[in-house]
């Protein structure tokens, strides 16, 4: 352990905000893999070294059997030691280490509050100082709150987060110095950052001099990128990994000429079709087609949607999803490659559940309320489709006119606050639902969800991200859902139908767009009918 004459030699008491050394006591070593036995306080260390997890951590003290600990490493020289301008930088938080385990050795096993992440010093800002402090963690401290209090890591006082996280004083302390060595420029790349001007590597100043990459490029590295369309040119434009299809798309797409021959093919399907079931076969065969014909171009999933006039038919929901899966299987597309939408009704998540025991994979279409989230990745839904600028709507009075104080923009949006909800949800307590919103408008709505699983867009707005150089940073992970407090996004006991239906009545929002939304897909349902009974009268 570091002494306290080593500590104000270091100027680490100094440079800490809040580091009271006088708790000191015990006996504590810090190990890297490679190392012989546990730096020397003060030693300088290869960054390359660091950039692996401790290979052991020691601390033995009389009198604390019963006690737990957490461990922090920081560095208070970010970006330099004159500048500081981001002091301190958090490379680790680990909480819940027995006293027991400590006293051991080896490798660390409590809670990991903050991921490690090694030496990071940028070029030309020569030695820093990585700082290990061990503190005591009392019972009804909350040391996970440090995982909020330390996001983006930069620019932490950990010492005063610590007291404010209820946790003790420090009773142990040591540090290494390390500086810049190439292999320091890939943990940049992983975190995302590029260092000051002055401080950055030949490699960084060739990257910097190399053109930004549009806001659409870098939304695809933290999300995946749907197309909400059914025309085949602007799918292969965009390059995006799946594409949605529903009514309304359909709808227009079989209006164009040139999708004519996809319109035949149904109508022939439907003649030869039992008159009764004739409409029925033509209409499911044509969004199928589509179907198909997408999936010959994106990589990924297409999701083709059960008429929403189904919507409260548990039982034809499912006949209609198996026999959508059919057609697709008779084309020679794999079932894995398909999503069947349907709305996320009571009777519909009911549905899905009994789909996707069967291999079917469902998008639950129509999510309004959080309500409607929990109960699908109840049901093991694969996937959901909240609507973001609807919930907004009805938040404005109904309008698609946003208040001119900004209050209802982007991320203070109320579409946006209710999908980052579900999303932080169903990450923290471990669902494999993904959420894909729907119903995006403007790009500060996109930027606001950067990191959501997927994102399904129209073609207006994808070229509007197309033609943005703006810096998208991330804003949703696992990780920073996992770190939300219980108590903050509590566990739901599992809905009953009745439970459902009460909370589903208590939403007004959901209650009206949901029924709106069901009516405006049936409304096109009936259209897209419209359109292929003459043909199928004809002789």
């Amino acid at each position: 352990m570091a002494s306290l004459d080593q500590l104000t030699a270091a100027r680490v008491v100094e440079d800490l905000d809040g580091f009271d050394p006088s708790a000191l006591s015990g006996s504590f070593s810090v190990c890297y893999p490679g190392d012989d036995g546990a730096f020397s306080p003060g030693a300088e260390l290869p960054a390359a070294q660091t950039h692996v997890p401790l290979s052991s951590v020691r601390y033995i003290a009389e009198g604390n059997e019963s006690k737990k600990y957490t461990l922090i490493m920081t560095d208070p020289d970010a970006p330099d030691r004159a500048e500081h301008a981001f002091r301190e930088f958090v490379h680790y938080v680990i909480s819940d280490l027995t006293a027991e385990s400590l006293a051991a050795g080896g490798t660390l096993d409590g809670t990991t509050v903050l991921d490690y992440l090694g030496v990071g010093a940028p070029c030309k800002s020569k030695l820093h100082r990585y700082v290990f402090l061990l503190f005591e963690q009392p019972e009804g401290s909350a040391p996970a709150a440090l995982a909020a209090a330390f996001e983006g890591r930069g620019g932490k006082k950990v010492c005063v987060a610590a007291e404010s996280a209820g946790l003790g004083p420090v009773v142990a302390a040591t540090f290494f110095e390390s500086q810049w060595d190439a292999c320091i420029d890939a943990v940049h790349i992983a975190m995302g950052w590029l260092p000051p001007p002055q401080f950055r590597s030949p490699s960084q100043e060739k990257l910097a001099a190399t053109p930004a990459a549009d806001a659409l490029t870098q939304l695809k590295e933290f999300s995946t990128v749907v197309a909400d369309t059914a025309d085949f040119t602007l799918i292969a434009k965009y390059r995006v990994q799946d594409t949605t299809t529903n009514p309304q798309i359909v709808l227009r797409a079989a209006r164009d000429p040139q999708f004519a021959p996809l319109v035949a093919d149904a109508v022939a399907a439907g003649r030869a079709a039992e008159s009764s079931s004739s409409l029925r076969v033509a209409f499911e065969k044509l969004f199928v087609n589509f179907g198909v014909e997408i999936l010959k171009i994106v990589p990924g999933r297409v999701s083709t949607e059960v008429d929403a006039r189904l919507s409260f038919d548990e039982a034809e929901t499912v006949a209609t999803a198996r026999r959508l899966i059919a057609l697709y299987e008779a084309a020679g597309v794999d079932r894995s490659r398909v999503l069947i939408k349907i709305a996320a009704t009571w009777e519909g998540i009911a549905a899905a559940r009994t789909l996707e025991a069967e291999g079917i994979h469902v998008n639950a279409t129509l999510v309004f309320g959080f309500h409607q989230a929990v109960l699908c990745a109840q049901a093991g839904v694969t996937l959901i489709s909240p609507f973001v600028a609807r919930v907004t709507d009805f938040a404005c009075g109904g309008t698609r006119t946003r208040p001119a104080d900004g209050s209802q923009d982007g991320a203070l949006s109320a579409g946006v606050i209710a999908v980052a909800k579900s999303y932080n949800y169903l990450r923290k307590h471990g669902y494999a639902t993904v959420v894909m919103p729907a119903s995006l408008r403007t790009v500060e709505e996109v930027f606001a969800l950067a990191g959501i699983d997927l994102y399904t867009m129209p073609p207006s707005l994808l070229d509007k991200l197309a033609a943005s150089n703006a810096v998208v940073e991330r804003q949703l992970s696992p990780e920073r859902a996992a770190a939300i407090p219980d108590a903050d996004l509590p566990k739901v006991e599992d809905f009953t139908q009745q439970s459902f239906r009460f909370t589903h009545n208590e939403d007004e929002c959901c209650v009206k767009k949901l029924s709106q939304g069901i009516r405006d897909f049936s409304v096109a349902a009936r259209e897209l009918e419209a359109l292929l009974l003459p043909l199928l009268a004809e002789e």
